[in-house]
Parts: structure tokens; C-alpha cells; sequence
């Protein structure tokens, strides 16, 4: 063959896969575009905007008027107000017409809420997440928590472990026997994915006698549970219980206590950043059940706690006692909280931001903040003005799907 003539060739074989893969490039640019174009049209189906409302965010700020919100995927896009949101084509808009628009409350100490009767009323009521501070009858709750938590139409489940107890003590259905016991099974719950650690420091309840464990026992539980990035909750129902708790410094206690607390262990809790929760409807059923005074002086030292600066979050111990429980929102802790003292505002930061953080979910719950879970309460009227306002929701969204409208 001639040179000249295969050198020909070659440019021209050359040319052609030039043409060709330009070809190719184009007609794969075309397709990608259309993916993208559908991807996009596919988002945008599952955009809700919430426009002409007032804005309670959680975090205590005054609210904010003329609000608009728009939730993309389940989350909180965009906040902003009336106008400077760009509406994409096939979204879902809905004017609100000066309703309220709050965070999802939750209730940060409930039982049984393994139930989907239970966490489908909780959620109808606006509470979208519940704490459940020990399980009741279930074996394997980290999987249940994980089921149920699954179906949009239920509350959300922060799992506890089972109160951890020593032998012959108070109403325990795991037992440790040594700091070092109490230490190994935290760390087993830890590797099984529980939300959070529970225990109990508790002696005496109503002639009842309970074993108490030692305080090497409370410090590894709580030293155990912190390592692992876990929250803990303790059960203490009497003000002398409470010095290993926050020598300890546990998270959260579980119920305001039913004998006067003294200021400096209130200061003290203080200090170290302890939640409380009042669970102040179980303590009202228990004192007209047993014709006891605790109410009375668990709202004193709420009154007291809240007056000094300490941190409240909200829980009722649902299904804890034989006594009633308000089944939706929980109308009951609401009201008596008002009447310890408490402003509507705090109540609501109480029942929204305080119960994320208790939970461990700050960074994703508990606020309407962007990038977080769109989790809202939406109510007619100002709870600000009239607490009682939070009581009847006319539109709950859970996760960015609405559930009641």
C-alpha cells in the first residue's frame, strides 16, 4: 500500500469517530437533560408551601408575621416572609389565612407507646414525636421503634431502655449488680441503636420499699452513657435522691419530685444543665387517687425551678400509673404548667425546642429552622394570648407529610 494512501485513511477513520462521538455526546446530553428535568419535576410534585401564617419557631423569639415556609423532601427549605419565596412550578400551596404555625410538640416521657392507636392520636393532636422512657411488654424495641416509625401516619418513637435497676430495686426490669455490670449493658444497648439510657435512683413510694444502688453504680451508667454520645433519663421521685443525679449529671429527671426541693440543689441542677420534667398530670392523678398533697408541691417546686432559671421540657408520663392520661395533646400538663407560674411562651419552648434536646434530636426536631425535619403544629387563634389555642389543630404535618387538614 501506498504511504500517502493509508495516511488518507486514517485521517478520514479519524474524522468519523470525531463526528460520531460528537453525535454521541449531544444525544447523551439530550438524555440527561430529560433525566434531570424529570428528577426535578419528580421534587418539585413534593414541595408544600405554607404562606399568609404566623410563626412560632420554638426557640422563644417573638413571632413572626406575614411568614412563609417552604418544605422540600421532607424538610424546611425555605423560611422567610410574604413574597420572596419562588413557588416552583407543581407545588402545594396553601394559604393559611393568619393561622399559627408552631413546631410539632412532643412529649418527652410517655409508656406504651408501642401502639399505633397511641401514636396515631398523639400525632392527630400535633404532638409528632414521643419519648418512650421504658417499654412496656416489648422485646425487642429497637426493631419496633424502627417498624413504627416508618409509617408517616404515627408519632415518631425516641426509645429508652428498660429502666435499669439493681436488684430489688425500684420497678426494674433489667438488673445490674456492679458499676461494672451497670457499664457493660449500657454499652450493649449503645451497640443495639437505643435512643436513650434510663435508671433509677429510688427507695420509698407510698410504704413501698425499693433497693438503692450505690452511687459507683449511677456514676458508670451515666459516665458509660456519655461516652457513647446517649442522653440520660433517671426516675427520681424524692428531693434527697436527687445530689447523686447531679453529682452524676445526668441529662433529664424524670418527674419534679413530691417533697419541697431546697434552692440550692435547684441552683445546683442549674448549673449543670439538667433538664426537668414535671409530668405533672400523672402527679395530679396519683394525689386525687391516694387523697395525697403531691400536686401541690410539685407545682411549688416547678414554680420555684422555673422562676430560677431551670430548664422545663415537657412529659406526662402517659400510661405510667392507673390514673387517666389525655390521649392527643396533652391539654392536662399544659394548663397545670400555666398554673405553676409558667408563661405560654416557655411552656410552648418546653413542649417543642427543651423536649428535642431531652431527646437527643435538637439538630433535626424541636424548631422550625431550615434544613430541619418539617415537623409543624398549625392552630387557629394565639396561644400566646390563650394557651388553650394549642388544643385543637387544623393542620399536622409530619416528616413534610400532611396528616390532618
Amino acid at each position: 500500500m501506498h504511504p500517502e494512501m493509508g495516511g488518507k485513511d486514517a485521517v478520514k477513520r479519524r474524522s468519523l469517530f470525531v463526528l460520531i462521538t460528537a453525535i454521541f455526546l449531544i444525544l447523551s446530553s439530550c438524555v440527561q437533560t430529560a433525566v434531570d428535568e424529570t428528577a426535578l419535576a419528580c421534587s418539585q410534585n413534593n414541595i408544600i408551601v405554607l404562606k399568609n401564617c404566623v410563626l412560632i419557631d420554638g426557640t422563644g423569639a417573638s413571632p413572626r408575621r406575614s411568614a412563609e415556609i417552604m418544605i422540600r423532601g421532607g424538610k424546611l427549605a425555605k423560611i422567610t416572609t410574604r413574597g420572596k419565596i419562588k413557588v416552583p412550578r407543581g407545588s402545594k400551596v396553601l394559604d393559611l389565612k393568619g393561622a399559627v404555625v408552631l413546631p410539632g410538640f412532643i412529649n418527652a416521657h410517655v409508656h406504651r407507646a408501642y401502639d399505633s392507636s397511641n401514636l396515631q392520636n398523639w400525632l392527630n393532636g400535633g404532638v409528632t414525636t414521643v419519648r418512650d422512657l421504658a417499654p412496656l411488654g416489648i422485646y425487642d424495641f429497637i426493631k419496633a421503634r424502627d417498624e413504627f416509625n416508618k409509617n408517616p401516619k404515627n408519632s415518631r418513637i425516641v426509645s429508652a431502655t428498660p429502666i435499669m435497676s439493681v436488684p430489688g430495686g425500684y420497678d426494674g426490669t433489667d438488673y445490674y449488680n456492679s458499676p461494672e455490670d451497670a457499664r457493660n449493658k449500657v454499652l450493649n444497648y449503645i451497640d443495639k441503636g437505643v435512643d436513650i439510657i434510663k435508671f433509677s435512683i429510688e427507695d420509698e413510694l407510698q410504704g413501698r420499699q425499693w433497693t438503692l444502688p450505690t452511687y459507683e453504680e449511677v456514676k458508670s451508667i451515666v459516665d458509660t452513657a456519655h461516652s457513647g454520645k446517649k442522653k440520660v433519663s433517671v426516675h427520681i421521685m424524692h428531693a434527697r435522691n436527687l445530689r447523686w443525679a447531679i453529682d452524676a449529671g445526668v441529662d433529664d429527671v424524670a418527674h419534679m419530685v413530691v417533697e419541697p426541693v431546697d434552692s440550692g440543689t435547684i441552683n445546683d441542677m442549674i448549673k449543670k444543665n439538667i433538664y426537668w420534667i414535671p409530668t405533672l398530670e400523672l402527679i395530679k392523678g396519683v394525689s386525687e387517687m391516694h387523697s395525697l398533697d403531691w400536686d401541690v408541691i410539685a407545682a411549688d417546686n416547678l414554680s420555684k425551678f422555673y422562676k430560677a432559671g431551670g430548664k422545663i421540657a415537657l412529659g406526662t408520663d402517659f400510661g405510667g400509673y392507673m390514673c387517666n392520661f389525655d390521649r392527643g395533646f396533652p391539654k392536662t400538663e399544659v394548663l397545670l404548667m400555666q398554673k405553676a407560674g409558667m408563661k405560654n411562651m416557655d411552656i410552648i419552648v418546653a413542649g417543642t425546642k427543651n423536649a428535642a434536646i431531652v431527646c437527643g434530636l435538637s439538630k433535626e426536631i424541636g424548631t422550625i429552622e431550615e434544613g430541619k425535619k418539617a415537623d409543624i403544629l398549625v392552630v387557629n387563634g394565639d396561644p400566646l394570648s390563650d394557651i388553650k389555642a394549642l388544643f385543637n389543630a387544623s393542620m399536622v404535618i409530619h416528616n413534610g407529610t400532611i396528616i390532618k387538614k
